[in-house]
């Protein structure tokens, strides 16, 4: 008896968590006025890998200490350009000590992930910049 109604618990819990995830649109999740609605849920988007770092941007202060920063954009888009020029793509950031975080050093530029994760909102000297917090990634 103990051991089914434990494995009925595993299954309502996992079953919940599962239910909280929801695919969304790229552009929904990285837009600041749509990302406000995915704000604080956990949701899975596809996305093209870019690079590494910051890429001379100013990382928010969230993410200073234990992050690792990559960039990517939309699968079959093209990446943002910054006010030099340069292209930077989306910010996505992974804690150090997340399983995942081996499988995101392992990328490279043009590879093609599925990544679960929550918006973050920053507001940096009143403008406001969408990042994407990584639970989960896996390359398609």
């Amino acid at each position: 008896m103990k051991k089914t109604l434990l494995l009925l618990s595993i299954v309502f819990v996992c079953g919940s968590a599962i239910a909280q995830t929801e695919k969304a649109e790229y552009s929904n999740v990285i837009n600041v006025e749509l990302g406000k609605d995915l704000k604080g849920q956990t949701v899975t988007i596809d996305a093209e890998f870019f690079g590494f770092g910051m890429a001379g941007m100013a990382k928010p202060n969230k993410f200073k200490v234990g992050y690792i920063p990559f960039r990517c954009f939309e699968i079959g888009g093209e990446p943002e350009k910054n006010s030099f020029g340069g292209e930077v793509g989306n910010f996505f950031f992974i804690k150090k000590k997340n399983d995942y975080a081996d499988e995101v050093k392992n990328l490279k530029k043009g590879d093609k992930v599925t990544i679960t994760g929550e918006v973050y909102i920053n507001n940096y000297y009143g403008y406001k910049n969408v990042n994407f917090i990584v639970h989960e990634i896996t390359k398609i």
